[in-house]
């Protein structure tokens, strides 16, 4: 009897301190995607969402308080029993402040682009959004 897990979309995001160095950044993705890959997954996308303010006071111990920080996506395939080795290498980074997974049902609305500047018509585009002037 064969016993058959199947491959399960996730999107984990990751706020980093700001005392991170770029290597260690990169190790800490590579050692990620090594866990993805070992447990057969696949990495789909790493992404650099930029410097952001927290909004709280974050306070790591032995480490400092921190209001600012890094944030990156990591979207990846991978079997279920798989997913707490990895949430375990971010937890147990001393560089990363705080880290969220999602799992993902519907893939397709990762590869939607944006159709037009604005959200009001993104669904279609409505013609009271076309060239509507004041007092026309």
């Amino acid at each position: 009897q064969v016993c058959v897990v199947t491959m399960v979309f996730y999107e984990t995001f990751v706020f980093l301190n700001k005392r991170n160095s770029v290597y260690s950044v990169r190790l800490l993705f590579r050692e990620a995607s090594k866990i993805v890959v070992d447990n057969h997954g696949a990495v789909l996308k790493i992404q650099d969402l930029g410097w952001r303010h927290s909004g709280i006071q974050i306070n790591k111990p032995r480490i400092g308080k921190f209001f600012y920080g890094r944030w990156y996506s990591m979207r990846y395939a991978l079997a279920p029993p798989a997913q707490g080795a990895l949430l375990n290498l971010f937890s147990q980074n001393r560089g990363v402040l705080r880290q969220k997974s999602f799992r993902v049902d519907d893939v397709s609305q990762w590869a939607r682009h944006r159709t037009t500047f604005y959200p009001a018509s993104a669904k279609g585009d409505s013609e009271e959004f076309k060239h509507s002037a004041p007092g026309a």
